[in-house]
């Protein structure tokens, strides 16, 4: 079953209302992809960051509590 209700994308395209180049992967530009891309790599990488130098305050702050209690 199809339900396609074109017979291929250049009909599709012919028959849009001319607002399909303001989503991600419509024809009009492939900038908003690149740009959000960017932007979830680059936030990924801050918290990846973040996330080691919080754990690390942590544990740091853990083995100082030990060493105050043990002596060691």
């Amino acid at each position: 079953m199809d339900t396609f209700p074109y017979e291929d994308w250049d009909d599709a395209l012919a028959n849009a209302d001319g607002v399909q180049g303001y989503f991600t992967f419509g024809p009009g530009g492939n900038t908003a992809l690149v740009i959000l891309t960017i932007l979830a790599i680059l936030l990924a990488f801050w918290w990846l960051v973040n996330l080691t130098m919080s754990e690390d305050k942590h544990l740091n702050e853990a083995a100082a509590k030990l060493n105050e209690k043990w002596g060691i």
